[in-house]
């Protein structure tokens, strides 16, 4: 049995449906809050290289500045695949004051050129935050080099929401 209702009555669930939609629509856009494009460059130096057999795991210590951000310290911590040049890894970016933004990234690194520096290029989806980068999201893509001597340098750019 079909029910037909009141053309008064589905005017009526139309715009309750509406208007929790736009609500919905409204709350997601207050807390994410407005996207940033950020550009990011870095240098920073491998300072741990440890076997995680079959990979390499090292530890990364950098520092930079960034449009959104301003100056930051970071820490990150990769796993580097040298037999097919991937890796990927978790970064916390400090700023300051205290706050932090948290990355997951994943990556490839081309390999050494006659001088010994190595291409790379990552891609970091901001998954947690601190302090005024509490509920951040974003992604940036890096691109950088690395050196005989696990020198780094590199630059980005992406989108920032806080």
């Amino acid at each position: 049995m079909r029910t037909t209702l009141e053309p008064s009555v589905k005017s009526c669930i139309v715009r309750t449906v509406a208007s929790a939609g736009a609500v919905l629509l409204c709350a997601s856009v207050a807390l994410a809050g407005p996207v940033k494009i950020i550009d990011v460059s870095a240098s920073g130096q491998v300072f741990s290289r440890t076997s995680c057999a079959p990979t390499i795991c090292q530890e990364t210590h950098a520092s930079g500045t960034s449009t959104v951000i301003g100056r930051f310290d970071a820490v990150l911590l990769d796993v580097v695949n040298f037999y097919d040049g991937t890796f990927t890894g978790t970064g916390v970016f400090t700023t300051p004051e205290g706050s932090t933004i948290t990355t997951e990234y994943t990556g490839l690194v081309g390999p050494a050129d006659p001088n010994g520096v190595s291409s790379f290029i990552a891609f970091h989806d901001v998954v947690a935050g601190t302090g005024k980068y509490e509920h951040a999201s974003g992604g940036i893509r890096v691109t950088g080099t690395v050196d005989a001597a696990l020198r780094i340098e590199i630059v980005g750019t992406g989108t920032l929401s806080k």
